[in-house]
């Protein structure tokens, strides 16, 4: 079943005429009038409905049946990931973490992280575009860039810190019981101060990816999924 956001979309309403954006998206898909869609507010709402009128530039959209965060893992989930200088690997690694359940995407700035501005505008559409393909129905919060210092304030709503490392635990003993935010490094990795840093708050554990050295992008799509996994 073909997936459109509607940031709009609640219990009360209900008749929608869709905006512009889905409208193309629509046309894209081929879908036709009195066919049945399902719609995301990327808040936790998911209603299926009917397309019950297509104009040239109208469509409108009638919801049916609702539920309640379809599509979500039962722990809250985020990346913090080092800007990568390569924009299409950052939002590769972004629209798997969407498909895999994120949160929240914090961009970091390191002492490695040689791009300091990206546009958090671009990546909102890539996570609202990989919501809307895995069928989601919460959007991940896409936060400005940060650094470690000013991430360990904010993400205090996560009990457990998984950062990558040689010496860290395996994979199958990592419980999915608690709130978790994996951090990986920008190429480079992190430097011997910054991972110094991390080690001193309490939430941090180390994870061990294996033997292989991996692309950034690659240790967030890996952890991740093992997360998920358990």
């Amino acid at each position: 079943m073909n997936c459109l956001y509607l940031p709009v979309l609640s219990r009360a309403v209900k008749d929608y005429k869709l905006a512009d954006e889905e409208i193309k998206h629509i046309k894209v898909l081929r879908i036709s009038q009195n066919e049945i869609i399902m719609v995301v507010n990327g808040k936790g709402l998911t209603a299926t409905g009917k397309i019950t009128l297509i104009r040239k530039n109208e469509i409108y959209f009638r919801p049916d049946e609702y539920i309640e965060n379809s599509g979500e893992n039962p722990f809250k989930s985020g990346l913090a990931l080092g800007i990568l200088d390569n924009r299409d690997r950052l939002e590769i690694a972004l629209e798997k973490a969407v498909e895999l359940g994120i949160n929240d995407f914090y961009p970091l700035i390191t002492k490695y992280t040689q791009t300091k501005k990206i546009n958090t505008e671009r990546l909102n559409l890539k996570a609202v575009s990989a919501m809307k393909q895995c069928c989601r129905s919460v959007l991940p919060n896409i936060h400005s860039p940060i650094t470690i210092n000013e991430l360990l304030e904010e993400a205090k709503e996560y009990e457990r810190i998984l950062l990558a490392d040689i010496n860290g635990m395996k994979p199958e003993e990592i419980s999915n019981e608690k709130t978790t935010l994996l951090l990986v490094g920008p190429e480079g990795g992190f430097s011997i101060d910054e991972i110094e840093l991390m080690k001193k708050d309490k939430r941090v554990e180390l994870i061990n990816l294996g033997k292989r050295r991996l692309r950034a992008e690659t240790s967030a799509i890996v952890a991740l999924g093992l997360i998920n996994s358990r």
